[in-house]
């Protein structure tokens, strides 16, 4: 018999998701026939195995950040997290996380990272435990195109603004250029940029295809 290895692990999700699988677990607890003792650990075991089998998409893109300014209390009031520990099979866990770094890297046009831990992971595993069972997760927080609009800069906004820097300086601008114009132009800190892009030569490059796109249309 394999023998498995667990561990502790501190994950931060929002506290909707967790009480609902929280709530589940007690319910379960509860009745009669249950054998076990039912645990959010126990979940995302069961549904982490269910998830390499599938393999279902990343409901969420990976390593998302508030970069609006004055916007990260407002996230923060709309979401709230909760932070806690799993007790889990560290090679779930590990196949879990090269699964969604490749699903990652398919599913999204342009750098994202890799997937978090304590995050988009638990994340992952609960929306799908949530959805199977019919609770409560939270359909909002993983709604990329709300997070974008509301609490960061959409990607044609910033490709834009760098291709209009471009046009405006009449030359291919450099990161200290960025971070002395940015401001006027109300456009991320150059950070964000490299977080988004991967480099700021790919920022670059990405802003003037993306012109060149809407020209031939």
């Amino acid at each position: 018999m394999k023998y498995i290895t667990r561990a502790a692990f501190s994950i931060r999700i929002p506290k909707l998701l967790w009480d609902s699988v929280e709530s589940y677990c007690l319910k379960k607890n509860k009745q009669k026939s249950a054998i076990s003792k039912l645990t959010p650990s126990l979940v995302f075991e069961e549904t982490g195995r269910k998830l390499l089998k599938l393999r279902p998409h990343l409901p969420l893109k990976p390593n998302r950040r508030v970069t609006r300014p004055n916007t990260k209390a407002e996230y923060e009031k709309e979401f709230e997290f909760y932070r806690t520990s799993l007790y889990v099979n560290i090679e779930l866990v590990e196949a879990l996380l090269q699964l969604y770094n490749e699903i990652a890297q398919e599913q999204f046009s342009q750098e994202v990272g890799e997937v978090e831990m304590s995050t988009t992971l638990p994340c992952t595993v609960f929306f799908y435990f949530c959805k199977e069972n019919n609770l409560k997760y939270g359909q909002r927080f993983f709604d990329d195109v709300y997070f974008e609009k509301k609490y960061t800069y959409p990607d044609e906004e910033i490709l834009m603004a760098i291709y209009r820097l471009e046009q405006k300086l009449g030359k291919s601008i450099t990161r200290t250029e960025w971070e002395k114009y940015r401001r006027e132009i109300n456009a991320p800190s150059l950070q964000t940029v490299i977080r988004r892009y991967g480099s700021f030569s790919r920022a670059k490059e990405l802003a003037r295809l993306s012109v060149e796109k809407k020209k031939e249309i």
